[in-house]
This record gives C-alpha cells, sequence and structure tokens, in this order.
C-alpha cells in the first residue's frame, strides 16, 4: 500500500513477490524484517537570487564603480520541499581577485555544501560581474543654505560658501556640479553660546561616494530686521 501523504509500506510477503518477479536465477524465500516503510516527501520549486563572494584588492587610483553582481542573477531551484523553504539567497564559492585595474568578468561555481547537495538546478555555475574605474578627486565650491532661519533676523554666514572635495570616477567627473550638491547649516542645532553652525552635506550626486567638506562650520552674524 502507497500513501504519498503519510508514506507508504510493503509487507514481508509483497516484498518477496516483487523480488522474486526482479530476479530471474535467485529466489527469495523469506524476507527477516517484518516492514519496509518509504518516506515520500514533497518536491518543491522556487527562483532564489545568488550572491556573489568576490574580494577586491585594486591597484592604485581604482576603485568599484557599482555593485557586484551574478549573471543570472536568479535560478530556478528544485529538491525536497523541506529544503526549499529554507533557501533565501544562494551565495557563490569566494573569488578573489588583486590588483584589479579594469572591468571584472569571471565564473564562480554556487556554494552547495550540506543539504544544499540535494537540489537541483537550473545552473551550477554563473558569471560574477564588477564595474571598475579610475577615481580622481575633484574641489567644488558650493553655497551654504540656512534652514529653520528666525523670520525677524537677517543672518550672515562666514564663508557663506565652502569646497567639497570629492572622489569620482573619470567617466562621471565632466558632469559634476555645484548645484549637484546641497550643503546646509540648521538654526535649531547650534550650541548655545557658539558662534558657530555645524554644516551637513544634504543632497549629492548618486554617484559619488565619498566626499568631505573642506571646513565642518561656519560663523553666523546675526541683525535684527
Amino acid at each position: 500500500v502507497m500513501d504519498s501523504t503519510n508514506g507508504g509500506f510493503l509487507t514481508a510477503t509483497q516484498l518477496q513477490k516483487q523480488l522474486n518477479r526482479q530476479l530471474l536465477r535467485t529466489q527469495v524465500k523469506q524476507v527477516l524484517i517484518d516492514t519496509l516503510r518509504f518516506n515520500f516527501g514533497t518536491n518543491g520549486r522556487k527562483m532564489v537570487r545568488i550572491v556573489p563572494k568576490l574580494t577586491l584588492r585594486f591597484e592604485q587610483g581604482f576603485a568599484l564603480y557599482d555593485s557586484v553582481r551574478a549573471v543570472p542573477a536568479k535560478i530556478w531551484v528544485e529538491g525536497p520541499k523541506e529544503i526549499i523553504d529554507t533557501i533565501t539567497v544562494l551565495h557563490t564559492q569566494p573569488v578573489d581577485l588583486k590588483l584589479v585595474r579594469e572591468d571584472v568578468e569571471t565564473n564562480a561555481a554556487l556554494n552547495l555544501t550540506g543539504p544544499l547537495n540535494n537540489l537541483t538546478l537550473q545552473t551550477s555555475l554563473v558569471s560574477v560581474r564588477a564595474d571598475v574605474e579610475r577615481f580622481s578627486e575633484k574641489k567644488i565650491l558650493v553655497p551654504v543654505q540656512m534652514v529653520n532661519n528666525p523670520p525677524q533676523y537677517k543672518v550672515t554666514l562666514l564663508p557663506f560658501e565652502v569646497e567639497v572635495v570629492c572622489k569620482v570616477a573619470m567617466r562621471d567627473i565632466g558632469t559634476i556640479k555645484p548645484d549637484d550638491f546641497e550643503v546646509i547649516c540648521d538654526y535649531n542645532s547650534r550650541l548655545e553660546n557658539s558662534p558657530y553652525l555645524l554644516l551637513k552635506v544634504s543632497k549629492k550626486p548618486p554617484f559619488v561616494k565619498h566626499y568631505t567638506l573642506g571646513v565642518e562650520k561656519v560663523e553666523f552674524l546675526m541683525q535684527q530686521q
């Protein structure tokens, strides 16, 4: 009797008959165990995201332009449902590259250890890619904007513009402009009895990952209007 929900079983007599039908020159006289039980699991299938494990060591002046990606980014996996239900991502085997100065494209096997060996995969090998660019430093003068300014006062900032020093990929360095940035000082965040306001970069281009301000605070003078 077979039961796909609770499992199935063959009695010793049933097993003996089946074995005798399959064995041509050998006859089974007796099966010593009472019952052989078989568990029939349920298979599952789902799309799983691939996470590359890539370590990059760059040559001086070079860096990752954007995120590391796998191609394909997701694959179908199939196998026992109790394993499939626990999987959220699949990782690649580690890849370590040194003295990198150009775009990366390399193959990496998926890391299939333990229960993951029981899975059927759309593919067990993916391409790991990363865009690499030479970066340079650029300095830009940006006007400082004051927020929460008391309306009854005229506020003068010294200096009224500050230098933003940023690292920019060579492909973007010609497109960056002062109005891509916004530097603010908040009157409500001033320290008591201090003549200075702290600066904060509130807007920057998405391709600028690293930046510093030439000064961290500005002096302010207030005159009643």
